[in-house]
């Protein structure tokens, strides 16, 4: 479907500390599954740390459970040094802590999304409230973020 809409798709999935196992059978499914499209691309690597470049834009992921939110900057900046160094705008993704949060400093911006999923038992034994949403953000390959829509499940109804 997103085919439909965009001329590339390159997939993520981005392992979790619920079962960090299982990250890796999707990505290896997938990669073989659209082996043949050129138009999609899967990172299979086996790395807990993301990294793709649209133009000028340096987008990153992570589920959030290394590291603390306010090191993550300087964490994808060493770790992908090169591909930093050559975008102006940079933003990085992670969930993990069932809130939203959006943190900038000087080298880029790192939001943390609520979750989409239903609250489970590790929800409530933690006493998470937060409200579910997604939110689809739109990066300009020159200008970084130029628009975003978010959706909530009662939005389905």
């Amino acid at each position: 479907l997103m085919l439909q809409k965009h001329q590339r798709v390159h997939v993520i999935m981005a392992d979790a500390n619920h079962d960090p196992a299982s990250g890796a059978w999707p990505r290896e499914m997938f990669a073989v599954l659209y082996a043949d499209d050129p138009r999609i691309t899967v990172d299979t690597s086996a790395d807990t740390y993301y990294a793709c470049q649209l133009c000028n834009v340096s987008i990153f992921a992570h589920h959030g459970c290394n590291a603390k939110m306010s090191s993550l900057s300087s964490i994808f900046a060493g770790k992908f040094r090169e591909l930093f160094g050559s975008t102006t705008y940079s933003y990085a993704h992670v969930g993990h802590l069932h809130h939203h949060a959006l943190k900038e400093d000087t080298m880029m911006i790192t939001e943390q999304h609520s979750p989409l999923a239903a609250p489970d038992a590790c929800a409530a034994k933690h006493g998470y409230l937060s409200k579910r949403s997604a939110s689809t953000i739109i990066y300009h390959k020159n200008f970084g973020e130029v628009g975003r829509t978010t959706r909530k499940p009662d939005m389905l109804k």
